[in-house]
């Protein structure tokens, strides 16, 4: 029977205490899409009181019986909830691979309370994260990650380890923020790869004022320009 709303489910415990082994808990760690409790055990028998966040009402009603008092069971959509409550975070999570890059965004979002993550991504996501410039998979994504976060591969875990089995391989990676995340740079970013084989002056026509160094860079393809000229290009017209 599929989840309804597309999530794997871990069932081999050997993974899920590699999960738990490679986070470095803080004053407050959440668990994310908690699900049938796999994980949420392991983070118990540590000596780690966590708060989950589960959409699902009937795995948040199972969670709850389960771990009453051992746990703070949440549930809401981990996208709506309010981390910063809280003075600081540790995250893990395993999670319906259909919400991987707005999750990563609401990682970036709130960074600066974030001490750690440990993030399940389907493979091809990470890819994503950790492509070159002028390369198939060059994003928004690829340029955010190589200039804010401080992240590792950890291990793959095989489609057998989980019910219902995913067609994609799963890929658990680990994720350190810096703490100089500008939220005006992502919207500078979605513009300029708004056509991304453009040349970047036909999609940020807005600016005016140039040096020689950015003139080179407008006329590049938004794929060909590497993160640190963006970042750079972007702190010389707006700051």
């Amino acid at each position: 029977m599929r989840d309804p709303l597309g999530r794997h489910y871990i069932t081999q415990k050997k993974y899920a205490e590699r999960f738990v082994e490679a986070l470095n808990p803080s004053e407050k760690t959440i668990e994310v899409g908690g699900g049938r409790g796999a994980i949420t055990t392991i983070l118990i028998d540590k000596g780690i009181s966590p708060v989950v966040i589960e959409r699902d009402k009937r795995n948040a009603a199972f969670l709850l019986s389960r771990f009453k008092g051992k746990a703070e069971i949440v549930c809401t959509d981990i996208l709506k909830y309010n981390l910063k409550q809280y003075r600081s975070v540790s995250i893990i999570a395993n999670l319906p691979f259909s919400i991987s890059k707005k999750f990563f965004l609401y990682l970036l979002l709130n960074s600066s309370i974030i001490k750690h993550a440990v993030v399940s991504f389907q493979k091809d996501f990470f890819l994503k994260l950790t492509a070159a410039p002028n390369s198939t998979n060059y994003s928004i994504l690829s340029i955010l990650y190589r200039l804010f976060v401080d992240g590792k591969k950890l291990f793959d875990i095989p489609k057998t380890a989980f019910y219902p089995e995913p067609s994609v391989l799963t890929t658990v990676i680990s994720l350190k923020f810096k703490d100089n995340f500008n939220e005006n740079f992502l919207n500078f970013l979605k513009k300029a790869f708004s056509r991304p084989h453009k040349k970047l002056y036909k999609n940020l026509f807005m600016l005016k004022q140039t040096t020689v160094y950015t003139e080179e860079i407008l006329n590049k393809r938004a794929i060909e320009v590497k993160p640190y000229e963006y970042f750079s290009m972007f702190n010389s017209f707006f700051n």
